[in-house]
């Protein structure tokens, strides 16, 4: 009787595994990780500021294939808050930089394109080229050392375009092209005659991982059916006691 209890919760979980699409074949896949991108600034024309910085956030969602190509649904990322050394006219100024963009095709306006050039080796992740659009950016940049202004920086990309490289469903990068992250106007100070610092990134790559949901479901069914048998199994019969001196 228990034996064909469990038998019909096994099929049971194998007939919703492959019935429903959110467990056989799963919609999108989030990739969560971090990686870093060029920063530089520019006021008058002049470079001011030229680091490599830390990038996280929450990462990126893309269906899975098929349909080929897949969709790009939305993007998530942010700086690593670090204090920048500025050089040339703002030389002993500092700046620390935050700031997120995002990206999301559910928002009224919103676009996306994947497109893939060409098919991949045996061995190759596809690779595809993408242009999403609006791609907003918010942060602040407190400047200090001679400057001391904090100012908000928001600016709205008209796109956002790069490559998409999927390893597996547990394993992808994402890498961004040159977007423009905001401008501060600095006021008069001292020698410095004010002007406007516009900040950019570019060389932007995010390592994602994703873990894999259908190995997570098989695990999580194992480990339940497993638990429900210990649960159900009939306590070990025992034979007459022995006598220690027999």
């Amino acid at each position: 009787m228990e034996a064909r209890a469990l038998g019909a919760f096994l099929t049971a979980c194998t007939a919703l595994t492959v019935a429903n699409p959110a467990y056989a074949t799963f919609y999108s896949e989030e990739f969560h990780g971090g990686g870093t991108f060029h920063l530089t600034a520019t006021l008058d024309g002049s470079t001011v500021a030229d680091a490599t910085v830390g990038l996280r956030g929450q990462g990126f969602n893309i269906s899975d294939p098929p349909p080929t190509p897949p969709t790009l649904y939305s993007i998530s990322l942010a700086s690593d808050s670090n204090t920048i050394p500025l050089s040339g006219t703002l030389s002993g100024v500092s700046v620390q930089l935050s700031w997120s963009l995002t990206f999301d095709l559910f928002q009224p306006g919103s676009a996306s394109s994947l497109d893939e050039p060409r098919q991949p080796g045996p061995f190759d992740p596809h690779t595809y080229d993408y242009t999403v659009g609006p791609a907003p950016v918010s942060g602040v940049a407190i400047f200090t050392g001679g400057i001391n202004l904090g100012s908000a920086i928001d600016v709205s990309n008209p796109t956002a375009s790069g490559q998409v490289l999927v390893y597996n469903v547990v394993y992808a990068t994402l890498h961004m092209d040159e977007v423009t992250l905001g401008s501060v106007d600095l006021p008069p100070s001292g020698s410095f005659p004010g002007g406007v610092v516009t900040f950019k990134a570019d060389r932007l790559e995010f390592i994602g991982q994703s873990p894999e949901p259908g190995t997570a479901l098989l695990v999580s069914l194992g480990l339940l059916s497993t638990a429900w048998a210990r649960a159900h199994r009939p306590p070990a019969s025992r034979g007459p006691r022995r006598s220690p001196y027999w």
